[in-house]
């Protein structure tokens, strides 16, 4: 019923962006997130800046999830790029390590090397676009999120 339904969603979009990247210690409010939709780019402080890039990576990912109807590596990698504002891609360096910042005890080692990296998002891309009809989708959901964190494809 609304006349611009694109308000809506594009409220919403930034309340995730805003509430996840939180997780990841970005920390903004709604206040600068909505300021910030009115200044220039020059004048928006780090953390919502990164926040903005998170939408836009949402809207990304969600225009091409509607285009070709399935989601490839590729996909991936052009989300991370928006995400990032860079062309890093996948993780090519040895040496990543998830540890917890107070005890500096390794928490996860991911695979690593590139031909690795990219089998195991090759199997990801299977198990996302492949609808067995069982499987209850907020379970293959939980399994892509768990799949893709384990995977840690990018730096």
């Amino acid at each position: 019923m609304l006349p611009d339904k694109s308000l809506l969603l594009n409220t919403i979009t930034l309340q995730e962006a805003k509430e996840s990247s939180a997780i990841e210690n970005i920390i903004t409010t709604h206040d600068a997130l909505y300021k910030s939709l009115a200044l220039p780019k020059s004048k928006i402080d780090k953390a919502t800046k990164e926040v903005l890039n998170y939408r836009q990576a949402l809207w990304l990912g969600h225009e091409s999830v509607l285009k070709h109807k399935l989601i490839t590596t590729n996909t991936i990698i052009e989300i991370q790029k928006e995400l990032e504002q860079n062309d890093a891609g996948i993780r090519k360096l040895p040496g990543t390590k998830l540890m917890n910042d107070k005890t500096q005890d390794i928490i996860y080692t991911p695979p690593e090397g590139e031909n690795v990296l990219r089998n195991l998002l090759s199997n990801l891309e299977h198990y996302i676009n492949n609808n067995d009809g069982f499987t209850d989708p907020l379970i293959k959901l939980a399994v892509m999120h768990y799949q893709f964190e384990s995977i840690h494809p990018f730096s």
